[in-house]
């Protein structure tokens, strides 16, 4: 038999707001004035009532009480009610189904953008890489031009100084190509004598004026180390005392006045030597010479007591403890091409501007010798 839930189309579990909905619905359906009959907008009414009262799992006809010759029209009228009930919910679980259907297609979707965003990540990461190279190869190759310009422009000089208008039977081209050859000799001769140990500074000091009392130079001739088959090395044994370089100390007195993560181009106070560094934000210094050699000016007042095995100290000037950088991370210009960002014992330089200032450097070294 029919129960009231079954007549309004409710269950146990709806709440007395969604009741009331689904009374308002049946009761517009069955009025009298919308074609309905009295008698079953009465069996709604008592209906609503019985579910109110949480009796809504009784028996329709053993609980409402209505005329005897309108038994068959409301059974006919609650025969329609439940076939539209059962329509509605069969309408209810289709819809159902196609959302549950139209969810998981969103889902693929979403998985194959993903799966397509994260390909074309990896080719942006990939892009990005082959950019840094290029950029790297035409630092390299900039260098290598400037390289032949100045030796396109000394030779177009010597053609010049040889003779007039490319002769060089005249008189004045032979007098220009002897002061030319002379020159030569000259700066040759003067390599030659810088090369012997302590001139440099004996020089230096004659320049000065400091050698008013200086003692004698005792020149000293060291025979040239034989020539051996470079050995791999342990990365934690440090290198002999006498690769230490004799020019540092004084002679690295470098300037202190420019910003923080961005290379520059100098020259050392005293001897006046090219180089190019960058600061960070503790004061310290990364400074690459006119060798390819990366040091590290370590802004400490003490000596730390452990620093990583690529670090070899060196000296002391001004307030830095001077290291230098013999291999890892920072010893080569590649590694500072390829990195935005390097740590070295525990501080981070921010590599901005070294191509263009990489550059200017090996210019200026190019020039000095």
């Amino acid at each position: 038999m029919t129960t009231f839930h079954e007549l309004l189309g409710t269950d146990d579990t709806m709440s007395v707001d969604e009741v009331k909905k689904r009374y308002k619905f049946i009761s517009m359906r069955v009025h009298p004035d919308k074609g309905g009959s009295s008698a079953m907008m009465q069996m709604v009414s008592q209906a609503y009532t019985f579910i109110s009262r949480g009796e809504g799992n009784k028996e329709v006809f053993t609980s409402v009480k209505v005329d005897n010759d309108q038994t068959a029209a409301l059974m006919n009228k609650v025969k329609l009610l439940e076939r539209e009930n059962r329509l509605i919910k069969e309408a209810f679980e289709k819809a159902k189904r196609q959302i549950e259907s139209l969810n998981r297609e969103i889902k693929e979707t979403t998985d194959s953008q993903f799966r397509q965003q994260r390909f074309q990540t990896k080719d942006l990461s990939d892009a990005r890489d082959e950019v840094r190279r290029l950029t790297a190869l035409l630092a390299e190759a900039d260098v290598k031009l400037q390289h032949a310009r100045i030796l396109q422009n000394a030779n177009k000089e010597m053609n010049k100084t040889a003779g007039n208008n490319g002769s060089y039977g005249s008189s004045e081209g032979r007098r220009r190509q002897r002061w030319l050859f002379q020159a030569i000799g000259v700066a040759f001769i003067l390599g030659l004598v810088v090369n012997i140990p302590g001139m440099k500074q004996w020089v230096s000091a004659r320049l000065k004026g400091e050698d008013k009392a200086a003692a004698p130079i005792v020149y000293q001739v060291v025979p040239e180390a034989p020539v051996v088959e470079s050995l791999p090395v342990s990365p934690v044994v440090d290198k002999p005392a006498e690769s230490a370089s004799s020019n540092l100390g004084e002679n690295y007195d470098i300037e202190d006045n420019y910003a923080i993560d961005n290379w520059h181009n100098a020259r050392y106070r005293v001897s006046g030597d090219a180089y190019m560094a960058v600061k960070n934000v503790d004061g310290s210094y990364i400074v690459r010479d006119c060798a390819d050699q990366f040091y590290l000016f370590l802004n400490r007042v003490n000596e730390p007591l452990r620093v990583p095995p690529n670090l070899v100290y060196r000296n002391r000037s001004q307030s830095y403890h001077i290291y230098a950088i013999e291999y890892g991370m920072g010893s080569t210009s590649e590694t500072w091409l390829e990195s935005n960002r390097l740590t070295i014992n525990g501080e981070p330089f921010v590599n901005a501007n070294f191509a263009s200032a990489l550059n200017r450097h090996n210019l200026e070294c190019l020039m000095a010798q």
